[in-house]
């Protein structure tokens, strides 16, 4: 990949930046859950329980040169083959992997207040270990081999009112961790995120309502009508 710059002419183009880049992860992991259908008084109220365990693991090859500079014609151009660019090399080079260790216990009840106005609350309790190490030289010594661990607890808040046989409507409230991704100077925080969402869409019988997609849940109904979503960092529960 490189950068390509058109001067105002349309006669020359700068190439810049070139970079190589490979990603190489794995994911594994299970899901244990069950249900449970009970009444409660006179209402119908289901649970829903589990136990998710994954383990990521991310490597990255980047290899770049950030001082390399090339002006060649659009129309008629001749290039280097890539791998001839200075820093540029033939083979992948490990510079930092990830590893995102999760471990988590939830549990989801769904309530019948009425015929048609239905209850939905959820907790989940993990255990998230974030590890980073680096093989990059940039990065400082006492950032080479770094980790931190959380224990977020999160969970929603909801209801679905039948409007007719054909029609539904939901609200909810919802909280969510997730770890940061993308910048590297946020690779060992953990996003908390508020999501305050309401909605509406064809009537669905029995199907659950509600929840932030991956950690609480997935969302489902017709169009997004309305929704606000908050990010903070968690505090990590240790450092190692």
């Amino acid at each position: 990949m490189e950068i390509y710059e058109l001067n105002a002419a349309g006669t020359e183009v700068t190439r810049t930046s070139p970079l190589l880049q490979r990603h190489d992860q794995r994911v594994c992991g299970n899901r244990i859950d069950g249900t449970l259908r009970q009444d409660l008084g006179s209402h119908r109220s289901d649970w829903s329980f589990g136990l998710d365990v994954s383990f990521n693991r991310q490597t990255t090859y980047p290899s770049y040169n950030d001082d390399f500079k090339s002006v060649v014609d659009p129309d008629r151009f001749v290039t280097e083959y890539f791998y001839d660019i200075e820093g540029i090399p033939s083979r992948y080079d490990p510079k930092n992997r990830h590893r995102v260790d999760t471990v988590a216990a939830y549990l989801e009840n769904r309530t019948e207040l009425t015929p048609t106005i239905k209850l939905i609350t959820a907790l989940r309790h993990e255990r998230v270990k974030l590890h980073y190490t680096s093989w990059d030289d940039a990065d400082a010594v006492d950032e080479r081999d770094i980790s931190r661990t959380y224990h977020p607890t999160t969970g929603r808040i909801g209801a679905t009112w039948d409007i007719s046989p054909q029609v539904m409507v939901y609200a909810q409230y919802a909280t969510a961790a997730d770890p940061a991704s993308g910048n590297p100077g946020q690779r060992l925080f953990l996003h908390a995120l508020r999501q305050y969402q309401a909605d509406h869409g064809p009537a669905a019988g029995d199907r659950q309502q509600g929840g932030l997609p991956g950690r609480t849940g997935q969302c489902h109904g017709g169009t997004l009508r309305h929704r606000t979503q908050e990010h903070r960092h968690q505090r990590p529960a240790e450092t190692a």
